[in-house]
């Protein structure tokens, strides 16, 4: 079967001369005088695309929405009527940058000022504290802009909710049987992914062994961690998600911002990206992609610097809480926002829990992907993720 790529327009940048196709993952993308965004489709599956009907469905009120508007597309019909996206049309998006780099940047700022006060410290361990000391690096920023994300994601997430029609897009309940496939998919997912990684490191493994070694140690911890998605009880609706959301797709806007490659995850086919998901979906990998970019970024850091010992846990301690913050300062308002709507549950324990079950599996899967694809670059963060989900105690 062949599917279509994911775009990321976060890889346009203003100044692209009109009709001239940017690349973006598989797919092209190109401005036209600042008033387009023409999506060239190159890997394309026949019937309805879910990034057309998904952003045609929300366009009524994506003047309300951060999503992109919608202008057309254009497909190949053949004989019999079969239809082909071949490529989307959406109104042009004046954008400062992705989040994704937004973080990159300020992240690099957190960490230089929390080695400039680890260095102070080491020269003048009597000295007090200093503004570059930061066991709690400034965050005020990144807080803004996380809690903004928080408040925008569960605008769309309650509009996807409030839908009636099409039939495509009503909520459906999360019933016992869909918290069953659920846990038997990430179960089985889970295995196949530490099955792969044993196998890995009987081969030899390289660098990350070590690592690979201590999250075989607590593979019998697992599964226990996806038992909540069967003893959740609260009410909750299953409705058409993102199914891709990272910060890659998050454009920054000045005060706003937009999010943007509605068409799911590239991987799996149309009927799949159809489906109707718990709301969980879009903030575990949302939190994923954070994991994933502040790993890259601490770690190019740690080389840079050349720390070691100390040095390099305290940097790591800094990521964290940088991280941390930015997590919860998005969650606050989302959580806020969506009280009462049957996304996710009110309950903060309940909450918790099944949150991180979903989260669980989304960096089980990026271990998977990364053994399966025979991608080296991705494993130490793969590896650092899923120990992170869990914990030695």
């Amino acid at each position: 079967m062949v599917l279509e790529t994911r775009v990321n327009l976060a890889a346009m940048r203003k100044g692209v001369s009109p009709l001239g196709f940017a690349e973006a993952g598989l797919n092209r993308v190109a401005a036209v005088a600042n008033q387009l965004f023409l999506k060239m489709l190159r890997r394309v599956e026949s019937g309805i695309h879910p990034e057309i009907e998904m952003t045609s469905t929300l366009e009524p009120q994506a003047d309300k929405l951060p999503c992109p508007h919608l202008r057309g597309h254009w497909e190949h019909r053949q004989a019999d009527g079969t239809r082909t996206a071949l490529g989307i049309i959406y109104d042009f998006i004046a954008y400062e940058r992705s989040l994704a780099d937004w973080c990159r940047e300020d992240l690099r700022r957190a960490l230089e000022s929390a080695s400039a006060g680890a260095s102070q410290r080491a020269a003048d361990p009597e000295a007090g504290p200093t503004t570059a000391d930061t066991s709690a690096p400034p965050l005020a920023s990144a807080q803004r802009t996380f809690a903004l994300l928080g408040k925008r994601l569960a605008e769309v997430h309650n509009a996807l909710a409030d839908l009636e029609t099409p039939a495509s897009f009503a909520p459906e309940v999360v019933s016992t049987h869909y918290r069953r496939s659920l846990h038997l998919g990430f179960s089985s997912r889970a295995q196949r992914a530490v099955e792969q990684l044993r196998e890995w490191v009987r081969r030899g493994g390289g660098d990350d062994t070590d690592a690979a070694k201590r999250l075989l140690a607590r593979a019998d911890r697992i599964d226990g961690r996806f038992a909540p998605l069967m003893q959740a009880r609260t009410l909750l609706w299953r409705i058409r998600v993102h199914g891709a959301l990272g910060l890659d797709e998050v454009l920054l806007q000045g005060d706003d911002l937009q999010l943007v490659d509605w068409g799911g995850d590239p991987r799996r086919p149309f009927s799949e990206r159809r489906i109707k998901r718990s709301a969980m979906v879009d903030l575990a990998r949302l939190a994923s992609s954070l994991h994933g970019l502040a790993f890259g970024v601490r770690e190019d850091w740690v080389r840079q610097m050349q720390l070691t010992g100390d040095a390099a846990d305290n940097l790591r301690a800094a990521e964290a809480a940088w991280r941390s913050a930015c997590w919860q300062a998005f969650l606050t308002p989302y959580r806020a926002a969506v009280v009462g709507q049957l996304l996710v549950p009110d309950d903060d324990t309940e909450f918790a829990d099944m949150f991180d079950a979903f989260r669980l599996s989304a960096a089980m899967e990026t271990l998977l992907q990364a053994i399966e694809l025979k991608r080296t670059d991705r494993l130490a963060g793969a590896l650092d993720d899923c120990l992170e989900q869990v914990p030695a105690t």
